[in-house]
């Protein structure tokens, strides 16, 4: 569900929809750690046998955001292998001892750079909220429609894609909306930034298209 490389590129960060997190050794292809993160979820067993829909990795902050059907936000700490809270929309961290079965998220990403601590999630009823997992609060929240998220590598941007396969820009920390992308094209299957921010590339079908919006060039 998430690919991720950490210490200069040389360790291997993936999250598996068997509810495991496992890393390897680059330099000599060695796994380093596998672990089920269901493990701590006292009362709910039945859990640990449903595969996970979704999940996104802070490598920075060392956290694992993942995402059931139907279920609010589970945050791992994969360095201390614990899991550390659990997010509603409602209500941002509860702590472990609540859990509903109506959260409804579709797709989880982690901000970048000033935004690293910030958590953006998307909701079946239209909800965009973004979230600051230093605080457990909700940050900002505004309706999207939005099926897909992706942060820009310099964490200011976040683009989110709908079921109309229209693509559309904010600004990661405020949620203000910045621009708008139309296409003919539907169902996005992937939505990611260069590595300069300042391109938007997305699959559509057997199809790459690369967008350069100027919007993504900050003033400042």
């Amino acid at each position: 569900m998430s690919i991720n490389l950490a210490d200069d590129d040389h360790i291997l960060l993936v999250s598996l929809k068997n509810n495991h997190f496992k890393t390897w050794d680059l330099s000599d292809g060695t796994e380093n750690y596998s672990d089920n993160w269901t493990h701590d979820l006292e009362g709910t067993r039945a859990r640990s046998f449903h595969r996970p829909i979704a999940a996104a990795c802070n490598v920075e902050e060392r956290l694992l955001a993942v995402v059931y059907r139907g279920q609010d936000i589970l945050l791992w700490d994969f360095e201390d292998d614990r899991l550390l809270d659990t997010y509603t929309k409602e209500a941002g961290a509860v702590g472990n001892s609540r859990r509903t079965v109506n959260g409804g998220v579709i797709s989880v990403v982690f901000g970048a750079g000033p935004n690293v601590t910030l958590l953006a999630a998307a909701y079946l009823d239209g909800d965009l909220v973004v979230f600051d997992t230093t605080e457990g609060i909700i940050k900002n929240k505004t309706l999207a429609n939005a099926q897909i998220l992706a942060s820009s590598p310099d964490g200011r941007t976040l683009a989110t894609g709908d079921s109309a396969g229209m693509i559309q820009l904010y600004d990661f920390e405020t949620l203000k909306w910045m621009y708008r992308i139309r296409s003919d094209n539907y169902a996005i299957k992937s939505l990611k930034f260069s590595t300069d921010s300042l391109r938007i590339l997305d699959v559509r079908a057997s199809q790459c298209q690369v967008w350069d919006p100027t919007i993504l060039i900050r003033q400042e």
